[in-house]
């Protein structure tokens, strides 16, 4: 049994990244140093990468803590391997797996986990998400219309980590403003729609609105974060997402049932059903803007812009608003001549 690796699953992430923390705090105190933290996405998992940071010494720590995240999209092959992992763990890297499904089916990997280690992180009932708002700011001197926790829990994932954060950011810009009235829909919206971080996932809604100017406007913001491996990250968030929907729109072609499309949805042959309020909604807006044949032409441009997007160096912004023009206006056919939006 692999005393170094955990499985974190379930959709409160909130919960779960104080999990995580709880797992740096410890390593920190065991080995006195904090681990040199590396992440990783299943669905876009380099396996040479992964197992050599897992099995390689740090120059710069004594330990190391690999997150992988969205382990239900694990190909078998790259399952197979992490299980002759836990076999055989490193002393001087501790391996987290992270899923915000509540199940997944690696029996390989799962028998290998400490039954400590193997933990669901469940979601809060609507009512429970409502109460913990309204006393987040009822603690602040501050009344909040139930409109305006509905439009809360419409515009944030609904998880206590973005739940505090946007929270503790609206009392604090609301405190400064010396508003008196209660917080309402309004005011939620317009707040929320300009001070939230931007990645691929605030990305992505965008797109399938097919609004050319909100794509742009969030592709600026995460370029300029200043994050070298923001490229990275953010093409995995996105081709990720558009496999997603591709299932979601061939099984609504297929059965003309949402409940069936969002329930049976995958990636890469990896259950992934859509069962977010929000999330539905943005999936709803792909399928109804882009038909199967254009998600599979967007698919396979994903594809072509792989190597010239992780290539591009200092050049990755234009090669990111061509594709982005070309996925949104185009339906993933890249125009023949070259589209320059940066002035």
């Amino acid at each position: 049994m692999a005393s170094s690796a955990y499985l974190l699953l379930g959709p409160e992430n909130g919960v779960k990244q104080e999990k995580i923390d709880q797992i740096v705090a410890s390593i920190t105190k065991r080995v006195g140093t904090k681990p040199e933290i590396h992440r990783f996405f299943a669905f876009d998992a380099d396996d040479e990468d992964l197992f050599a940071t897992l099995n390689n010494n740090s120059f710069f720590s004594d330990h190391r803590l690999v997150i992988l995240n969205n382990i239900e999209a694990l190909p078998a092959q790259t399952a197979n391997a992490i299980a002759s992992y836990l076999s055989h763990p490193s002393e001087n890297s501790t391996l987290v797996m992270t899923s915000d499904e509540t199940y997944v089916k690696l029996s390989q990997i799962t028998k290998k986990i400490p039954k400590e280690n193997s933990i669901v992180f469940w979601e809060m009932f609507d009512n429970q998400k409502d109460e913990w708002i309204r006393e987040f700011f009822r603690r602040q001197g501050i009344t909040i219309t139930s409109d305006a926790i509905d439009s809360l829990l419409s515009l944030i994932d609904n998880n206590t980590s973005e739940m505090k954060t946007i929270c503790s950011q609206l009392a604090l810009f609301w405190q400064t403003d010396k508003c008196q009235k209660p917080i309402d829909a309004d005011a939620v919206e317009t707040y929320v729609e300009h001070t939230k971080d931007e990645d691929g996932y605030t990305l992505f809604p965008a797109m399938a609105r097919r609004d050319l100017k909100q794509s742009l406007r969030i592709l600026y913001a995460i370029l300029d974060s200043g994050d070298s491996s923001t490229s990275f990250a953010l093409y995995a968030q996105l081709l990720w997402q558009f496999r997603r929907l591709f299932s979601i729109a061939r099984l609504f072609q297929e059965t003309g049932n949402e409940a069936t499309a969002f329930g049976g949805a995958s990636v890469l042959g990896s259950s992934s059903p859509v069962r977010n309020f929000r999330e539905k909604s943005t999936y709803r807006t792909g399928i109804q803007n882009y038909s199967v044949g254009q998600l599979k032409t967007v698919l396979m441009a994903l594809g072509d812009a792989d190597i010239p997007i992780k290539s591009a160096g200092d050049f990755s912004r234009l090669e990111w608003e061509r594709l982005i023009f070309t996925i949104v206006v185009e339906n993933g056919v890249f125009p023949e001549e070259a589209v320059f939006l940066t002035t």
